[in-house]
């Protein structure tokens, strides 16, 4: 059995042997209370959050676990934030008063650049989204877009990948979503036939109500697929700037639709892509990030 303060006493260790420490994520700080253990005890001054989470996140834990938020509230002023978009940056800012947050945006796996084992090819009006199954990520919302598409004799296909714990299947938030069966479920996929179904898609579409800078979407872009996202997801500041993607104002089904034939409609200009996506998330740009905001 391990004891509750185990995963305390691992980063007091870690934190005195090593100059840098990132706690990567707020989930650590949420689900571990004895945390302010380390926060006291701790006497590395280079201790940073890599945060992955925004409003959504920060909302659902201000209701439902008032001192986890607290908690994550006095986490945040004693430790270096670092933000993965220019949205999270501001987010922090704004609602939390750190002006010291500094950007280290998500960047890629190798293999997103590099050749596939078999040669695939794009399929027109076909429709992908990579994700965990929970209501953050929209399924409900990208199930109704293909329902809505169908309805209109539009000829798309949509598939998602991405599953979910045993843990979230049972819980009341996984119950309540919507599941067409207008959309092929793919569940979860080795990085290599990820990358296929990349290839073999036409446009991403990142149906998150919520998301910082989702590596999905770098990793649509980097093979050439077109991409769409709703505006107060870290990717959009992105997205604006290249002809073939879109973003949609309105969290809605009808926006969503609309900005889809759009896209259909035009090239994806990668020369665009690369300017202002590839190379900022290339797999060795992370430590030159990272490294220059030490």
């Amino acid at each position: 059995m391990i004891d509750k303060y185990t995963v305390i006493w691992d980063l007091l260790n870690k934190a005195s042997k090593n100059d840098v420490v990132v706690i990567n994520s707020i989930a650590v700080i949420e689900r571990f209370p004895e945390i302010e253990i380390f926060f006291q005890l701790n006497k590395n001054p280079n201790v940073f959050l890599y945060a992955h989470e925004t409003q959504y996140v920060f909302d659902r834990i201000k209701f439902s676990n008032t001192l986890a938020f607290e908690r994550i509230k006095k986490a945040l002023k004693r430790l270096k934030v670092l933000c993965v978009s220019q949205l999270q940056l501001s987010y922090f800012k704004k609602h939390f008063k750190i002006n010291s947050a500094r950007l280290v945006y998500n960047c890629l796996d190798d293999i997103f650049f590099v050749g596939t084992k078999k040669k695939v090819e794009k399929i027109q009006s076909k429709i992908l989204m990579v994700g965990s199954l929970q209501k953050r990520k929209g399924v409900t919302f990208f199930s109704k877009i293909a329902d809505e598409c169908k309805a209109r004799g539009l000829d798309y296909s949509f598939y998602w990948v991405g599953d979910c714990s045993m843990n979230m299947k049972q819980s009341l938030e996984f119950k309540e979503l919507y599941f067409s069966k207008n959309v092929h479920w793919l569940g979860s996929l080795e990085k290599e036939q990820l990358k296929e179904e990349f290839l073999s898609s036409e446009m991403f579409l990142l149906s998150s109500i919520d998301d910082p800078f989702p590596l999905s979407v770098g990793e649509a872009l980097t093979l050439k697929t077109k991409a769409i996202c709703y505006k107060d997801t870290g990717y959009a500041e992105v997205l604006k700037k290249v002809t073939g993607c879109g973003v949609f104002d309105n969290y809605n089904v009808d926006d969503a639709v609309k900005v889809i034939f759009n896209c259909a409609k035009k090239e994806l200009d990668y020369d665009a892509v690369k300017k202002h996506c590839v190379n900022k998330i290339r797999p060795d740009r992370f430590s030159d990030y990272f490294f220059r905001t030490v």
